[in-house]
């Protein structure tokens, strides 16, 4: 059945990670040189949590307003944030890791 991986975020911690992740969308957008240093990856914790997104939810809720905060409408700043922490769902929010990531474990002979 292969090894599920979950995780429990609080509310608090997402807007950190909300917080992270628009940083580094604004270092992209307003700054030609933003990673010329090596890569510009977000924290293991942060990682972990976007990587457990589920797909759906981002491309209808976060991609439409990055796309507006991507063309410098800093206005959609606030519900981007939102978006990306989940906030809807405040408190602790448990994130599975989709089935798609997850490699099944076979037993040998």
């Amino acid at each position: 059945m292969g090894d599920v991986q979950e995780d429990f975020f609080k509310l608090s911690e997402r807007e950190k990670f909300a917080d992270e992740w628009i940083a580094r969308t604004r270092g992209f957008r307003d700054d030609d040189n933003f990673g010329g240093g090596g890569p510009c990856i977000l924290s293991e914790r942060a990682n972990k949590y976007f990587q457990g997104f589920p797909r759906d939810e981002f491309k209808a809720k976060v991609i439409p307003l990055s796309r507006k905060f991507d063309d410098k409408d800093d206005s959609v700043e606030p519900a981007l944030r939102d978006a990306l922490a989940r906030s809807q769902f405040g408190g602790n929010l448990r994130v599975v890791m989709d089935e798609d990531k997850l490699t099944p474990i076979y037993a040998s002979r």
